[in-house]
């Protein structure tokens, strides 16, 4: 029997600690992790959704009581890793995972140093550099959404079969794939938040479609960076460029593929 759990993937990067954007989004706490709060409020919010009434306490219990105790546990963690190494100045991506029994399973990798400016965009028009596109897909089936589309948790069988169908085979595979609900609206990308240009404005999909509100897509939306609606996988077109983000990479460009896999 698989064991639950929530989770919450962010970057750590010490050049964040005193940008006056990323303290703004952290609660005014001077953190090193981007946009510490709205991780911490994607794991009490998968705890609720996962553990009821003892969310909360499952949290406090794991020494995650608040955001300021996440950014603790993972400068802690990040310390014990690199002590004594050359990477203590490098960029982390940080698994940070609580089970029901409030253990904490911390995974860190090195990341390459990514641009401010792709972190905290000041709008979706203009390319934040010139880098290649990541190329996205839609998937071949629809998905049925569930408490396993709207949190991080334990259970990610839906986007790991949307980007195994899709030929996906790694994390660091600059591909994507969009999944949609039964009536067609898309409400996700596997491992990105995805935004549209519709009706002369940037668009992510209305949560009350069933996907995640990722830590950026919140971002974005108290920027006035995108709106919420629906849309259609028929909308989507050939070619078409889009807006991913997600706490890892910040915000790029993808351009559609309809094609029935990516290779």
């Amino acid at each position: 029997m698989q064991q639950c759990y929530v989770f919450t993937t962010l970057r750590f990067d010490e050049s964040l600690r005193h940008h006056a954007k990323n303290t703004s989004a952290s609660d005014q706490i001077s953190s090193s992790v981007y946009l510490l709060q709205y991780h911490y409020d994607r794991l009490l919010e998968a705890a609720n959704a996962v553990f009821g009434s003892a969310g909360q306490h499952t949290l406090e219990k794991a020494g995650v009581a608040n955001a300021l105790e996440l950014q603790q546990h993972v400068e802690k963690a990040i310390e014990e890793q690199t002590r004594a190494s050359s990477a203590q100045l490098a960029s982390f991506r940080v698994r940070v995972q609580i089970n029901g029994y409030a253990s904490v399973a911390t995974t860190i990798a090195e990341v390459p140093r990514i641009a401010h400016e792709r972190l905290f965009v000041s709008d979706l028009i203009q390319p934040v550099d010139q880098a290649i596109p990541w190329t996205v897909s839609l998937d071949l089936r629809p998905t049925k959404t569930s408490i396993a589309t709207q949190c991080k948790i334990h259970d990610r069988s839906d986007y790991n079969r949307a980007r195994s169908e899709a030929g996906i085979e790694s994390l660091t595979a600059e591909k994507e794939v969009l999944l949609y609900d039964e009536a067609g609206y898309i409400f996700d990308a596997s491992i990105t938040t995805p935004y549209f240009f519709r009706d002369g404005r940037w668009t992510t999909p209305s949560n009350s479609y069933g996907g995640q509100r990722g830590t950026t897509r919140r971002w974005a939306l108290t920027q006035g960076l995108c709106v919420e609606s629906g849309v259609h996988v028929d909308s989507v077109q050939e070619r078409e460029m889009i807006w991913l983000s997600n706490a890892a990479r910040g915000f790029f460009r993808a351009q559609v593929s309809r094609t029935s896999r990516i290779y």
